[in-house]
């Protein structure tokens, strides 16, 4: 009996090491992975020079066409050296109170609603051409011989001629008045 309970104490002396030993082990490989894990990490930002990007003038559609604007912004990205990712950033931050909110309000209403923080400059440049150049619905009108107004919405009415007189008028004389196309 003396022999099993030395046989036992043998063992759990045994295992009381190997412990010991897995949890220096594991110490170790903790310390190897903390070493190798700060030499993968990229340098502090603060060693990373900051560039400065001059003010560019945020957007007024009271004085300027979307277009026109959007391509100066383009100038100015080029000539400052603005990188692709973050002209969004730069766009935005130059732009007025009005101007960033309704940004924030297209964002948050489209099919996938985005944070204004998230979005890329095509996504910018699509809901400012929505909101400030809408497609329009055109009533084109064209004058045959006779001065008979051809109203067309894409394509030419077929039954324009067997309209009567009166409404042939009387649709004159609104895209007279609508156009100021000068009476005969």
């Amino acid at each position: 009996m003396t022999e099993l309970k030395d046989i036992l104490k043998l063992m759990l002396r045994q295992r009381e090491e190997d412990q010991a030993q897995r949890k220096q082990d594991l110490e170790m490989m903790q310390d190897q992975l903390r070493k190798l894990v700060d030499k993968l990490q990229p340098a502090a930002p603060a060693a990373t020079p900051t560039v400065s990007t001059p003010s560019f003038s945020p957007f007024d559609s009271t004085s300027e066409l979307w277009d026109d604007y959007y391509a100066r912004f383009c100038t100015f990205a080029g000539a400052h050296s603005v990188p692709a990712y973050r002209r969004a950033q730069v766009f935005l931050t130059n732009q007025s109170a009005t101007t960033y909110k309704l940004l924030v309000n297209l964002a948050k209403q489209a099919e996938t609603s985005k944070d204004i923080n998230d979005l890329t400059m095509d996504e910018i440049v699509h809901f400012m051409k929505d909101h400030f150049d809408p497609k329009r619905f055109i009533i084109r009108e064209r004058f045959n011989e006779g001065g008979v107004v051809k109203v067309s919405m894409g394509t030419d009415l077929a039954f324009y001629d067997i309209l009567p007189t009166v409404y042939i008028t009387t649709l004159n004389l609104v895209l007279r008045v609508h156009k100021r196309i000068p009476t005969y």
